[in-house]
């Protein structure tokens, strides 16, 4: 089992709004964001691989 296309895509979406360069932040800010994103969304979908 996988997850689904549909959550895929949101997943990018969130990737794309963390990363905007039109925030005016620091990469060490946004790197720290993404990564926080990316753990928990491992820690979500990895249950279903």
């Amino acid at each position: 089992m996988s997850a689904a296309t549909r959550n895929l895509k949101k997943a990018k979406q969130k990737l794309k709004e963390l990363t905007s360069r039109s925030q005016g932040r620091n990469v060490r800010t946004v790197m720290q964001n993404v990564k926080v994103y990316i753990r928990g969304w491992l820690g979500y979908f990895g249950i279903a691989s």
